[in-house]
């Protein structure tokens, strides 16, 4: 329940504008992880949320899969190793 405005007093404007910053998704195979960007993907699409794809980056540590998954309409590929990452611009 909100309060309404004082007489003569503007209702504040609520921005629908929201930003997800640096989600960190961790899974140990890349079967488990395309099940983790399907389902977020699906929960994104319900809440009417767009992921830019082209500002996500797959980081692999000794991966056995070298394909794509595909996120936010993109294709993405493991960065290579030698390309080094910032996670919460650490």
């Amino acid at each position: 329940m909100t309060t309404p405005p004082a007489p003569g007093k503007e209702p504040p404007m609520v921005s629908n504008a929201a930003f997800v910053d640096d989600t960190n998704f961790f899974a140990p195979s890349n079967p488990n992880l395309e099940r983790i960007t399907d389902v977020s993907s699906e929960f994104f699409r319900i809440r009417r949320i767009e992921i830019n794809g082209k500002k996500t980056e797959l980081l692999a540590i000794n991966p056995t899969h070298n394909g794509t998954i595909t996120y936010g309409g993109s294709q993405i590929k493991p960065q290579d190793k030698s390309k080094a990452s910032r996670i919460l611009e650490v």
